[in-house]
């Protein structure tokens, strides 16, 4: 994943946790809660490329990686909800075993 917030490009992160309305993403760079972000990100490696802009609704520390690579938490809540990411994501999940992340 990446996230654009305007005053931090390309920013790397890690998706924690995926709907259709928002992630929640692990990431080094610094970004303020209430600003505006592009997230782009393929949900597989084959899938193409989605990006969809957001609002970050939360800032934290990342309890798990405080010193690592991912010290920070970012919640984006999409501007618009995105089902069509529903069916993927449930195929993902069906496909993995699991609920997806």
């Amino acid at each position: 994943m990446s996230v654009d917030s305007g005053s931090c490009e390309d920013g790397l992160a890690v998706s924690q946790n995926i709907s259709t309305v928002g992630v929640l993403m692990a990431t080094a760079v610094t970004l303020e809660e209430g600003a505006s972000a592009m997230v782009s990100f393929q949900l597989t490696p084959k899938d193409e490329e989605r990006a969809i802009r957001g609002r970050i609704v939360r800032v934290c520390v990342n309890d798990r990686d405080p010193d690592g690579l991912w010290p920070r938490l970012i919640a984006i809540e999409f501007e618009a909800p995105a089902p069509e990411l529903e069916s993927l994501l449930d195929d993902l999940a069906e496909r993995d075993g699991g609920p997806p992340v």
